[in-house]
């Protein structure tokens, strides 16, 4: 909105402009009491005040308009969000924490920040990690809807957005959630004693560091034994469309020899990682039908819960905190920040601002080799 003075031949005026996305109106608010108008006429500070009134006049009728001509509701924007790029992992946070919530029957010409705070604050069973996560996702569904829709949505979206899913600071503890070699061995110990498809998921997430929607889209033929190693596809992250190369990792003699044993007679172009999937027999007991590719992170919770338990491992401890492990035994052994975050397929900020506390440590033991005798003592 502004105000402007226009000076006329026998009188003068108080002019109110208002521009919204190329659309501009204009409006005479009263003549100026500069000396020279009539009794009606009005101060400075009086067109100012009628000005600013006659603004959110427009500022309203805009955004009815704009509702009116399109009534998109967040239910509609995280759907087409998950039909266009979204991970099984995204789908099912926002499948069980947005769309079965009242805020998904929400317009989104109407969603305030104090709308998205609310519902941030009912995810109690969250731990503030998984919390970020989701909110991630929900951020990317709205932004989304705002790149297709601009036009008819308010232009305070991306500031109500963005206060309202303001991430949570210092969620993620490093040294909280990384264990310890130990600890990663009764974990995958555990793990293996449930079932052997189970076993093998977990010792790979150990052994690479890698995410549970990377892993699961590897393939047998991944697996190159003469080198040592495992090709990992990247994470589905961003917008880009292009595939992107694979992730070579490293893989010590024990794991592969429990891949080799996992791979015997098996074509290279199958999923590397398979489970049985169950079904009911008579309508009582399950019994096994097929051996199928992981689906969603969600498939490892009960079985987890039974290796926390069996480990005696804390309760917050997540299979995430195997790539917490992995990324500080790499920290640890002296690999550059650079090329741990490449190992993991995230960026060295990440790694820099999660993992800060190892990183001063090892910097730390690394200047202290470089100590040499200068004096006599």
């Amino acid at each position: 909105m502004k105000l402007g003075y226009r000076r006329g031949a026998r009188r003068s005026a108080w002019i109110a402009k208002f521009v919204h996305r190329r659309v501009r109106v204009e409006v005479v608010i009263g003549l100026a009491d500069d000396g020279e108008g009539p009794t009606s006429a009005i101060s400075f500070s009086e067109a100012v005040a009628a000005a600013l009134a006659w603004s959110v006049a427009q500022e309203r009728r805009v955004r009815s308009q704009a509702t009116t001509s399109a009534k998109l509701t967040v239910e509609q924007a995280v759907q087409d969000y998950l039909a266009a790029n979204a991970t099984p992992s995204a789908a099912s946070r926002l499948a069980k924490h947005v769309l079965r919530d009242p805020i998904a029957k929400v317009e989104l010409a109407f969603l305030s920040a104090q709308d998205l705070i609310a519902w941030r604050d009912g995810r109690r069973d969250l731990v503030a990690s998984g919390l970020n996560r989701l909110m991630a996702s929900f951020r990317a569904a709205l932004n989304r809807a705002l790149q297709l829709q601009h036009r008819e949505l308010p232009s305070t979206f991306a500031a109500e957005v963005r206060v309202g899913l303001r991430r949570i600071p210092d969620a993620e503890n490093a040294r909280r959630h990384a264990l310890t070699t130990d600890s990663v061995r009764a974990v995958i110990a555990a793990a293996h004693s449930i079932n052997d498809d189970f076993g093998l998921l977990v010792l790979l997430l150990a052994a690479t560091g890698g995410r549970f929607s990377q892993l699961v889209r590897a393939s047998v033929g991944d697996v190159q034994f003469d080198s040592g190693r495992i090709l990992i596809p990247t994470s589905r992250k961003g917008r880009s469309k292009r595939p992107a190369p694979l992730i070579a990792v490293p893989l010590g003699a024990d794991v592969l020899e429990r891949l080799r044993h996992a791979v015997a007679g098996r074509s290279v172009g199958e999923p590397l990682l398979l489970r049985w999937h169950h079904d009911r027999e008579n309508g009582l007991s399950w019994r096994p039908i097929a051996r199928r590719p992981w689906r969603a992170a969600s498939e490892m919770r009960e079985p987890w819960r039974r290796v926390r338990i069996a480990a005696g491992i804390a309760s917050h401890v997540s299979p995430y905190s195997l790539r917490s492990a992995s990324i500080v035994r790499c920290l640890v052994a002296g690999l550059s920040v650079r090329h741990t975050a490449a190992l993991h397929d995230t960026s060295a900020a990440m790694v820099e601002t999660f993992y800060s506390s190892f990183i001063t440590d090892l910097h730390e033991d690394l200047a202290r080799r470089a100590i040499a005798p200068l004096s006599d003592i």
